[in-house]
């Protein structure tokens, strides 16, 4: 019980360790200039971070550039379309026999 209590205060820790340093590197604007983080895109877009990292990931994103193991995203950067949509032959309304 104490080793699972002890491992939670340490994951807590460390989140608030994170949540303080991300806080805190805003607040000094250490943001390059013109790009935008993956958290800041999945908001302007309306889609998940896993998403967002998956377009950066696959080459999807014009522009995108990797820097470790975060991605800098050009704020002009538009959403990519979804490949499956638009590119049907398929009717959604029944044959007619």
């Amino acid at each position: 019980m104490k080793n699972n209590c002890h491992a939670v205060l340490e994951k807590l820790r460390i989140f608030v360790y994170n949540v303080l340093c991300n806080a805190i590197s805003i607040g000094k604007g250490k943001r390059m200039k013109g790009y935008l983080s993956i958290r800041e895109i999945s908001y302007k877009w309306g889609v998940s971070e896993r998403r967002v990292n998956q377009y950066c990931t696959q080459g999807r994103i014009p522009g995108a550039e990797r820097f470790g193991r975060s991605w800098a995203i050009p704020e002009d950067a538009e959403k990519p379309t979804d490949p499956r949509k638009g590119n049907s032959d398929r009717s959604h309304t029944p044959k007619e026999e």
